[in-house]
């Protein structure tokens, strides 16, 4: 029960990490958008952080609850003995297409940009699907802590 709190705790802390980029993204006084020179299509300065801010924050949770998901599957419902077994890494890349295709919506959906619109897609798919993959590597349950392609190379513990 120990390991479990402390895994859900690293979950929480990384994905605060990640609100913590959203807030400097789009929120802090000087924002990283404004500074990277990020122009709106249309709209003021003000109006697309917001929409950027909103569509971060929905990247955000809907790749937290992919990594709850994974997590609470690979703890409890989980029973083979084989971990990198097949269908143990095709419901990891399923969870995984989820946080790709919230980055999708993230980029057509959101606010658009007319001058460099690769920083706000880059964050949406690397914040979503990359704190995902971090998430699962770093916090998955000891059983299928070598699920996620590339843990057995980083994770030790």
């Amino acid at each position: 029960m120990k390991k479990i709190i402390i895994d859900l705790i690293g979950i929480v802390v990384l994905y605060a990490l990640f609100f913590g980029l959203i807030y400097l993204m789009a929120i802090s006084s000087q924002p990283l958008l404004q500074r990277l020179n990020v122009v709106p299509a249309s709209g003021s300065g003000d109006e697309y952080r917001e929409g950027f801010r909103n569509w971060a924050l929905i990247v955000m949770a809907v790749s937290l609850v992919a990594t709850l998901a994974w997590y609470a599957l690979a703890q409890w419902a989980f029973r083979v003995a084989i971990p990198v077994a097949r269908s143990k890494r095709l419901i990891w890349l399923l969870w995984l297409a989820v946080t790709i295709l919230a980055g999708f919506a993230a980029v057509f959906l959101g606010p658009a940009a007319s001058v460099n619109a690769h920083i706000p897609a880059l964050f949406y798919f690397l914040g979503g699907a990359g704190f995902y993959y971090l998430a699962t590597i770093l916090f998955s349950p000891v059983s299928y802590k070598y699920t996620p392609p590339g843990a057995s190379a980083l994770r030790f513990f």
